[in-house]
């Protein structure tokens, strides 16, 4: 991360975090005796506020990882309560907690940015192939004369019905939000005496967004005169 000069809430946590100094042995044997034996949440706490540079380490070292670096911190210190938590009652080794805790520590960031990545992912295929159905739609609208149904629809693509009506079930409420967002666009020009927007979502299609191979649009056999997917060319 480059330094930009101006402290932030990261920043000035780190600098909380890191204030605290190591907690030598001797204590690090007494709080988990407390912990294990006594039940005492106050030692527990202790220990955890004392590996919270762990959880801080972690969060820097995947800050490139694209997820926020303070939603890393939070999982990696949710991870420290619970490793601190578990090896108190395990009755560990005093010398090897702090190599538990960063164990249990990178595992559970480690998954954090993995769920977030495939997350993303997710989230950028379903945005392909709606834009892919998008384009089938007007497509195949403008060779047929009318809406294509979902039969078609599938052929075209290579997809099976069901994922067809699932992405059309995506697509119509971006349409509609779309369409919606132009509206009150629209009324905010109207009231401010601007000129209107030219833009207007779902222009290529003149039932806007709602009849724009709407749910209404799919279903029903496949009729003569299909275009088979390479004269879409979509």
């Amino acid at each position: 991360m480059e330094p930009t000069g101006v402290d932030t809430p990261l920043d000035s946590l780190a600098a909380q975090v890191r204030s605290r100094p190591p907690l030598p042995l001797e204590k690090v044997t007494e709080l988990l005796g407390r912990a294990n034996r006594e039940g005492d949440d106050e030692a527990r706490a202790a220990l955890v506020e004392h590996h919270l540079v762990v959880a801080l380490d972690a969060a820097l070292a995947h800050a490139d990882s694209g997820v926020d670096v303070g939603d890393l911190y939070q999982e990696a210190s949710v991870a420290v309560v619970t490793a601190v938590g578990e090896y108190a009652a395990r009755d560990g080794d005093p010398a090897g907690l702090q190599a538990y805790v960063r164990r249990v520590v990178e595992l559970h960031v480690a998954a954090a940015v993995e769920r977030e990545e495939t997350e993303r992912q997710t989230c950028e295929a379903i945005l392909r192939e709606t834009r892919l159905l998008d384009v089938a739609e007007v497509a195949m609208r403008d060779q047929l004369g009318r809406d294509a149904t979902t039969v078609e629809l599938a052929a075209v693509l290579g997809w099976s019905e069901e994922r067809v009506g699932v992405i059309g079930d995506l697509l119509d409420a971006q349409r509609i939000i779309s369409q919606r967002t132009f509206e009150r666009v629209r009324r905010i020009e109207l009231q401010l005496g601007v000129k209107p927007s030219h833009y207007e979502p779902g222009a290529q299609r003149s039932e806007g967004a709602a009849g724009a191979g709407g749910p209404a649009a799919r279903g029903g056999p496949a009729e003569p005169g299909t275009p088979d997917r390479e004269a879409l060319e979509v």
